[in-house]
């Protein structure tokens, strides 16, 4: 028998505003990043800053990337070992899914999987079945370490080397989408004769979903990029992230997540 795990549902609104208090509240504990962040690769390969030359750091002594982000997609296949998920959905259509994600401890602000102190000892209770954004995060990439300089676990950088290495960030470009945005297009009602009974009449609401990106943090010029039917298609916001244009427009025209219900 399979392992029962729980799912609890978020209006995509109270969950970014759970989000938006988790992180004012761990802002008050941190400093600030010294270089910009969202541009930091997760992939020692593609680092470019110093500091992802040196020997890489032991992730059982820190835990920072298990605290800082509260949004960590999980996808539609929840591993039994994860325990329990929150289901996102859209405020105006709460039947219409848009998002899967790990759950946290609101009373501590991190992983609810993760054990320990952090920048002492910790430990993922739930490693073997941890998400994929888990395991394709490196210790030892930018990103990394700018997160352990933000805990104070690695000391600030000098001036110099900030804008030494913020010159070398910047100019790398992504070509990635950095965004993702799920929302109802258009919703129609209309009245039909029930297929259960002729002489009866039922009313048919027709949603037609809609997906917008940004590429390399560019807000002001969303791109849209598919529209569909969510009684034949699921996405969410996050899965799209990470992937060009490109992949996203082939795994789109794939149909992978036509007549996908879970």
């Amino acid at each position: 028998m399979n392992q029962l795990f729980q799912i609890t549902r978020y209006r995509s609104s109270d969950y970014y505003a759970l989000v938006a208090e988790l992180g004012e509240r761990r802002k008050a504990r941190l400093f600030e990043p010294q270089l910009p962040l969202r541009r930091l690769s997760k992939n020692v390969l593609d680092s470019v800053t110093s500091a992802s030359k040196t020997p890489e750091p032991n992730c059982q002594a820190c835990g920072a990337c298990c605290d800082i982000d509260p949004i960590i997609p999980v996808g539609r296949d929840v591993p039994a070992g994860l325990k329990g998920s929150w289901d996102i959905v859209l405020d105006s259509e709460p039947e219409v899914l848009i998002d899967r994600v790990l759950c946290w401890d609101i009373e501590s602000g991190h992983c609810s999987h993760l054990d320990g102190e952090l920048g002492k000892h910790v430990v993922c209770t739930a490693y073997e079945d941890r998400p994929d954004v888990c395991r394709v995060f490196e210790p030892g990439s930018d990103r990394c370490h700018e997160f352990r300089r933000m805990y104070g676990f690695e000391p600030q950088l000098d001036a110099e080397i900030v804008q030494r290495e913020t010159s070398l960030v910047e100019e790398r470009r992504l070509n990635i989408i950095t965004g993702s945005r799920i929302f109802a297009d258009s919703v129609s009602i209309g009245i039909a004769v029930s297929t259960n009974d002729p002489e009866k009449l039922e009313t048919t609401k027709t949603i037609r979903m809609k997906i917008e990106v940004v590429i390399d943090f560019d807000l002001e010029n969303e791109i849209e990029l598919h529209e569909y039917d969510p009684s034949e298609e699921m996405w969410f916001e996050t899965e799209l992230v990470g992937m060009t244009l490109d992949e996203a427009h082939e795994l789109i025209e794939s149909g992978v997540n036509r007549n996908s219900k879970t």
